[in-house]
């Protein structure tokens, strides 16, 4: 078996799910006795799916990959992106950041449509604050 991008990708996804699973959840989501779903419901429906995501990447041959550094980049641009939207949520709020930062990185890879904008950067984010804020009583920053 030879390791390509696609089989440490795949075992990364593992990783991640194995430790979302076992240490992450169990240590970061409190336990409630109210509501209809627990906290950590999501949380380990996410690791499950890694977990078997992962192994199907890691299981299926793939042919070896050179680093394509433009793509690499565009990665960490979104991953810095990223962190500072969750800096930025938690300085100013869920329902200012999270709409903004879905739209900013919705125009980076290049959506122009003006209704997948819309469902992104406003629909996606109520969606997310309706489950989390009403559904499971859970507040968000």
């Amino acid at each position: 078996m030879s390791i390509t991008s696609d089989r440490v990708a795949g075992f990364c996804s593992i990783f991640f799910g194995l430790v979302l699973l076992f240490w992450l959840t169990p240590f970061a989501t409190e336990t409630v006795d109210y509501g209809w779903m627990r906290p950590k419901t999501l949380p380990d429906i996410l690791a499950w799916i890694l977990i078997f995501a992962g192994s199907a990447l890691a299981g299926v041959p793939s042919e070896p990959a050179g680093i394509n550094f433009l793509l690499f980049g565009k990665a960490v641009t979104y991953f810095v992106l990223i962190v500072l939207g969750l800096f930025a949520i938690a300085h100013f709020g869920y329902l200012l950041v999270a709409p903004l930062l879905a739209l900013a990185i919705m125009l980076l890879l290049g959506e122009r449509r003006w209704f997948w904008l819309f469902t992104g950067a406003v629909l996606v984010p109520a969606a997310i604050w309706l489950f989390i804020e009403i559904l499971l009583s859970r507040p968000l920053p």
